[in-house]
């Protein structure tokens, strides 16, 4: 059991992560962006999905709901998220977003969203 004041850390980012995940499938971006952001540090939840698709989900969120100041400092020059974003093509664009060039910011989403979907119909 979990305690207020301690407790166990791993199980505490643990629950935030399964908590912001459905969320995301009920919806609630915004209650999930905050959970998500929370726990970009301390990811651990490989068995639910990859820290790249973590990133990707805390990324997309998050641009809807951050002040800029804090997507700027947290998202687009955030350590765990500059270490990643190569391999994160949307993550690249958020740069892009930040200085108003959203179109492009548009078209890597779209072309992340294409990939994801075929490869979920491979998967099947």
């Amino acid at each position: 059991m979990l305690s207020k004041d301690g407790g166990d850390w791993d199980r505490r980012n643990r629950l935030k992560v399964y908590n912001a995940l459905c969320k995301l499938l009920n919806r609630d971006v915004k209650g999930a962006a905050g959970l998500l952001i929370d726990c970009i540090s301390t990811f651990s939840c490989t068995e639910l999905c990859s820290y790249n698709d973590f990133i990707l989900y805390a990324a997309l969120s998050n641009i809807l709901y951050l002040p800029r100041t804090e997507l700027k400092s947290k998202i687009v020059d955030g350590p765990e998220i500059l270490s990643i974003k190569n391999e994160i093509p949307v993550v690249v664009s958020l740069d892009v977003f930040h200085s108003y060039r959203s179109l492009h910011l548009t078209y890597c989403v779209s072309n992340l969203l294409r990939q994801k979907v075929q490869a979920c119909e491979h998967a099947l």
